[in-house]
């Protein structure tokens, strides 16, 4: 079974970011204080309701990175599926 991530291993177009001075990011990212709180990425990435969260600021293991913001995107998408199915679930079973 070929994973999301080899499909989109071909690059089509690529853009370059000078996000380090970008005048609204000014080259900020995410990264882990000193004396953190054990649970702060769960609590970061915890859903709100039907909103969910996803980015490299909630990625444990790539914080601050590309590969953290793809990856957490992948299961917040995963987990609003999820709530969404389970949800669908429940209003067919009160049609019956």
């Amino acid at each position: 079974m070929i994973s999301e991530f080899d499909k989109m291993r071909k690059q089509v177009q690529y853009l370059v970011s000078h996000w380090g001075t970008d005048r609204d990011s000014l080259g900020c990212y995410s990264y882990d204080p000193v004396g953190m709180a054990g649970d702060l990425y769960q609590k970061l990435k915890a859903p709100f309701g039907n909103l969910f969260f996803g980015g490299e600021a909630v990625s444990e293991e790539h914080s601050g990175s590309v590969h953290g913001a793809y990856a957490s995107g992948i299961m917040a998408a995963r987990n609003c599926e999820s709530h969404l199915l389970q949800r669908l679930g429940n209003f067919k079973r009160r049609l019956h």
